[in-house]
Order: C-alpha cells, then structure tokens, then sequence
C-alpha cells in the first residue's frame, strides 16, 4: 500500500469516526452508571406480577413526560385501553398514572427507579384509593434512553493520603 493509499484509508476511518462520535442526540445514548436523566424514547412496556394477575402495559411516548394512549393485556386474554393523565421522569425515578377506559374511577398509579442499565426493577402499580393489597409489582421490559451523563472524574482527582510527597508537591 503506497503513502497516498493510506492517507485516503486514514482520512476515511477519521471520518467515519467523527460521524459516529457527532452523532444527533435522537440516537438512544447506552445505558451507563453515569446517567443522571433518563426519558422515553419510544414505546414502553412494563410487566406486571399482581395477587392473582399478570399483565403487560404499552404505550409510545419521547421526552421525560409521558403522553397518549396505552393499553393493558393480562394474562388470561383480556385488553383494556386507557390514557396517560400524568407522570414524568426526574433523573432516575419514574412516575405515571392511566386511566383506563372500562370504569372511571380505575386509575393505576406507577413508580419506580430506573437503574444504570434504563431498566425499572421493583416498580409498584397501585389503583388510585386501594387499598396495597391490590397493587401489583412490574419492571419494564426495554430500557429507557439515557439523555444526560455526569461527567466523568478526572483520574489523577484522588489525592493518596499515604503516598509519599516529592519535591514537585511542594508549595512554592
């Protein structure tokens, strides 16, 4: 391979690089412990474990406040659509209600905390004035998107407070 062959090669991989590393936020960052703020990035699907029920809740929603239609399918084949009456997401821990069409007073109720990997664990579902017997636990399915990091600690930020000191640590 001649000089001017690997220049071309070399400018090619810089710019395939620079695109990757530019690219726009709409692209979902990867999960990281280092994540501060999370948000809907598409459709959403939590599972649901209640007293004597399982079922899967979906909807579409983008941003850090949820939106729109969802609908619930348990188990043994029913489905019930309902809307999103509120909720958001701040930094790790989600919440949201749903209304659900078949009754007007059937409202679930969600939280949870969303951990380094997008992935809610643990969340709990309870129907709005219940008594917490009739809640359920869920976890979601996908993970949500990463939209801000915290910045990364230098690595020379740890002072030793054994090492020893040498003339360059002096104060002059």
């Amino acid at each position: 391979m001649n000089l001017s062959t690997k220049v071309r090669l070399f400018v090619a991989v810089v710019a395939a690089f620079s695109t990757l590393t530019s690219a726009p936020s709409a692209l979902a960052a990867p999960p990281s412990a280092n994540c501060t703020q999370y948000a809907f990035d598409g459709e959403f699907i939590a599972r649901g474990d209640g007293i004597d029920h399982r079922w899967t809740v979906t909807f579409t929603s983008t941003g850090l406040v949820p939106g729109g239609p969802a609908r619930v399918k348990f188990d043994d084949g029913g489905i019930v659509n309902g809307t999103i009456t509120g909720g958001k997401i701040d930094r790790h821990v989600i919440e949201l209600s749903i209304k659900w069409n078949n009754k007007p007073d059937n409202i679930w109720n969600f939280s949870g905390i969303v951990g380094p990997d997008g992935l809610v664990r643990h969340g709990t579902q309870m129907l709005s004035g219940a008594l917490p017997r009739s809640g359920s636990y869920w976890e979601s399915l996908r993970p949500l998107d990463c939209v801000a990091f915290a910045a990364p600690e230098p690595p020379n930020s740890r002072i030793d407070p054994h090492a020893p000191i040498g003339p360059a640590d002096l104060p002059r």
